[in-house]
């Protein structure tokens, strides 16, 4: 027996089984990669928490996630060099694996690689 999962019982089941492993727009953006995923495939899937807390990290930029992976930066002097660091991480990051951006900021989803 199946039922379809909606953004508010998806969120809901993450708050209940790992409530602080991801903020609420990064569970936006894990709802909407999934069901695009779904809807792509012509498939259903099983909402597995655990699983996708192991295969996901968030962090609170793109910069920040591609350090973890070894990328290295450049002086971050000013704003516009700043900018290039954070376009640049995000590059570097999207040609690895997959990556979510949410919010106003600069935040990411990265599928763990």
């Amino acid at each position: 027996m199946k039922i379809t999962v909606t953004e508010s019982m998806f969120r809901e089941q993450f708050k209940r089984i790992r409530p602080e492993n991801f903020s609420n727009a990064a569970l936006e953006s894990l709802f909407a990669y999934y069901e695009e995923m779904e809807q792509g495939s012509g498939e259903e899937m099983e909402l597995d928490v655990v699983a996708i807390c192991c295969d996901w990290t968030e962090y609170d930029s793109a910069l920040e996630a591609a350090e973890s992976y070894g990328f290295k930066s450049k002086d971050a002097g000013d704003d516009e060099r700043a900018d290039m660091n954070e376009r640049a991480a995000l590059e570097f990051l999207t040609d690895e694996t997959t990556v979510l951006e949410f919010g106003e900021g600069n935040g990411v989803v990265v599928l763990n690689y």
